[in-house]
């Protein structure tokens, strides 16, 4: 067990309370060091922060050390007792991360990219036999008016993006299964040793030969399903839709696959969420996941973001937590993905730096114009993201947990403000704070024990 370095605890004003089931956590987000302290030992160290909290420390200890000195009189090297006492009295537990350099304080920008992103989301039709009344492709957000390429021209794309070092794809649309003469395409990626992930709306399943086919060409599939009642349901996504859904949900299943639900977040579901949750898994979903609103919906997020929040906070068993505070092997957190590890592909070839930033404006070149290696080295709107100096935002630069979230979704920030550089908004950057310190909770928790 390590010593926790008493210059970190006397320069923590910023330190995270983190609630757990045993006592606390204290997690100080520059240095990335956590400790777990149980309520005794958080009642001497509020008092030796807060000089002017209020309370007593009983003689529960081993010597009088706490009944000679006030909390004011404390010197360093009191404090170092201090420590020692906590710890070997069991009162306190700790883990430490990596520190950050004293470089890394005033700036916090990249200083390299990686020479690939990991995954594209690749919107392979902008045809869709739905009209969800959310969808960001309803809102004429990328090229809609495009015509379609063959299975011979998106092989081709495939076979680039493979050897430029994309080892993950997201298929999308649209509803991407209008394109069945794809299907091979993406069974000779699998076979090759990608991720190929397929994400449906399901009316197109229909049968078990339809479940065989989706099984041999996808390693994961993503079915929407909004609501466990089908006039819900069928209110956002269409007539019809709730009972195509199911009965594809039952059909994957049936066949063996190991499908994952989700959901978008509506002002209907918020309530009965977890009736959702337990729906889907009783269909036989491994994993219930949750988005939040977008396209011609977007002035529900607010009230959407601080329930979703919540149900962040206790969800245990669905797959919500997409941020990582491992904060043992990287000192910054998960950035957001846009231009670092994922792109976007629209029908029609377009680059974009993510799946969620599909305007024109943010069009970063086109596959049957240009190789993916020079639009990732020199698209001028991939450089703007990356070079964003994440101090300077408003809203973000005073607070404590910036290096683990490193100012949340670009593509949030450019629906709040109309600029990349921008504020996610409070309600958001409560999401992001839920999220972070309940991973830092659990991960503490396993490192310790």
């Amino acid at each position: 067990m390590n010593i926790c370095d008493s210059s970190l605890l006397q320069s923590c004003r910023d330190t995270q309370f983190i609630f757990d089931t045993d006592g606390w956590l204290l997690f100080h987000p520059s240095s990335q060091h956590a400790v777990k302290v149980s309520n005794l030992g958080l009642h001497v160290f509020l008092r030796f922060l807060y000089p002017d909290f209020v309370g007593i420390v009983k003689s529960e200890w081993q010597n009088n050390f706490f009944d000679s000195l006030s909390v004011k009189e404390l010197t360093p090297d009191d404090f170092d007792t201090l420590i020692n006492t906590l710890f070997s009295g069991s009162f306190l537990q700790s883990c430490h991360g990596t520190t950050a350099s004293s470089n890394d304080v005033n700036s916090l920008t990249f200083s390299s990219f990686p020479p690939n992103p990991k995954r594209a989301a690749v919107h392979i039709s902008t045809r869709c036999n739905l009209q969800c009344t959310y969808c960001y492709n309803s809102s004429d957000r990328n090229s809609m008016n495009s015509d379609e390429h063959s299975a011979a021209e998106w092989e081709k794309v495939f076979s680039d993006l493979i050897s430029f070092g994309i080892s993950e794809f997201d298929i999308t649309g649209g509803e991407p299964l209008l394109r069945k003469d794809l299907l091979p395409v993406y069974k000779s990626l699998k076979s090759g040793g990608a991720k190929v992930s397929l994400l449906t709306n399901g009316t197109l399943i229909n049968c078990i030969d339809d479940a065989a086919l989706i099984k041999e060409s996808f390693t994961d599939v993503y079915l929407s399903i909004d609501s466990h009642i089908a006039s819900v349901n069928d209110r956002y996504r269409g007539n019809g839709s709730y009972a195509l859904a199911t009965n594809a949900a039952k059909l994957l299943s049936l066949c063996g696959i190991e499908w994952t639900a989700k959901a978008v977040f509506q002002p209907d579901n918020v309530g009965p969420l977890y009736d959702v949750r337990d729906y889907v898994l009783g269909l036989g979903a491994k994993k219930f996941d949750v988005s939040l609103l977008s396209g011609q919906c977007a002035d529900d997020l607010s009230m959407a973001a601080v329930v979703y929040a919540l149900y962040c906070e206790r969800m245990s068993n669905a797959s919500l937590e997409k941020l990582s505070a491992d904060f043992n092997d990287r000192k910054f957190g998960n950035p957001c993905a846009a231009a670092r590890s994922e792109i976007a592909i629209d029908a029609s070839g377009e680059v974009y730096p993510c799946r969620s930033l599909l305007s024109s404006e943010m069009r970063c070149g086109n596959l049957y114009d240009s190789t993916i290696s020079f639009i990732w080295n020199n698209s001028s709107v991939l450089a703007q993201i990356r070079n964003i100096d994440f101090n300077n935002i408003n809203g973000c630069k005073k607070c404590s947990l910036l290096r683990l979230c490193l100012g949340g979704c670009r593509a949030i920030a450019y629906q709040n403000c109309n600029s990349l550089n921008g504020y996610i908004g409070h309600y958001y950057c409560a999401l992001y704070k839920r999220r972070i310190l309940n991973n830092i909770r659990k991960m503490v928790n396993r490192q310790i024990l």
